[in-house]
């Protein structure tokens, strides 16, 4: 009966068959439908693709490692690289800063040792009997063995640091008041002037310091004239020392 029915398939399908049937079936090997274990087959050959694509994506290549090594490396040189800049700028700031407290150093070295030469050329004066002081609108007092001479040359300039200071023309009142104190550095007012056009310049700390010094060399008696302009010294003094420091 199987072999008939085998037999039969094989003569619809224009085939010879002269296997026997496979056991529980009507049909022989030949014949048997082959759909389930092609479709087992094809997915067999798909999952075993899955794999392998899967394995691929999962195995990092000699290339790709040594090209993830590269990228660290160089993330690592990056981070150093930022690390040396910030660090020559912290270097370019101290070397600025220490740069400018030398300078403020040698500033007061020499402010001082023209103080020294002062005080020494006094000293000598006032052992030989010569003295020397100054009104403040630039009369010159010099007194030699009870002889007393009053040199006015300086009024001139005594009315040009006025009119500076009167027109704000602080630059230059700044730099003629240097000139003075470098020519006459007995003389107060140009101390007071200076500490004037630094103070309304912005530069407080050094305002505060000259005006401080007119003060302490200022003589005191009235008949020098200087009473008013110890007064408004004092007064400007106190408000840079109140001012509020901007940024």
């Amino acid at each position: 009966m199987k072999k008939a029915q085998c037999q039969s398939i094989a003569k619809s399908t224009q085939k010879q068959c002269e296997k026997p049937p496979l056991s529980g079936t009507p049909y022989c090997w030949l014949h048997y439908p082959k759909k389930g274990t092609i479709a087992f087959f094809i997915l067999g050959i798909l999952l075993t693709f899955l794999f392998q694509v899967i394995f691929d994506l999962s195995t990092i290549s000699p290339e790709e490692h040594k090209i993830n090594k590269l990228q660290q490396q160089a993330k690592e040189l990056s981070i150093q690289n930022q690390e040396l800049i910030e660090g020559k700028n912290t270097l370019i700031t101290q070397n600025k800063n220490l740069s400018e407290k030398l300078d403020k150093y040698q500033k007061d070295l020499n402010e001082k040792e023209q103080k020294i030469k002062e005080l020494e050329t006094q000293a000598k004066n006032a052992k030989r009997g010569i003295t020397e002081n100054f009104y403040a609108n630039g009369t010159r007092r010099r007194t030699d063995g009870g002889n007393i001479n009053l040199d006015q040359e300086l009024k001139v300039t005594y009315e040009h640091m006025k009119n500076l200071a009167e027109e704000k023309r602080y630059p230059e009142l700044v730099t003629l008041c240097k000139e003075q104190i470098g020519n006459n550095a007995d003389w107060p007012t140009p101390y007071l002037f200076l500490g004037v056009a630094l103070g309304n310049s912005g530069e407080i700390d050094e305002a505060i310091n000259q005006l401080e010094y007119f003060l302490e060399i200022a003589p005191t008696l009235s008949s020098y004239g200087y009473d008013d302009y110890r007064k408004q010294a004092k007064k400007f003094i106190e408000i840079l020392k109140n001012k509020p420091i901007s940024g």
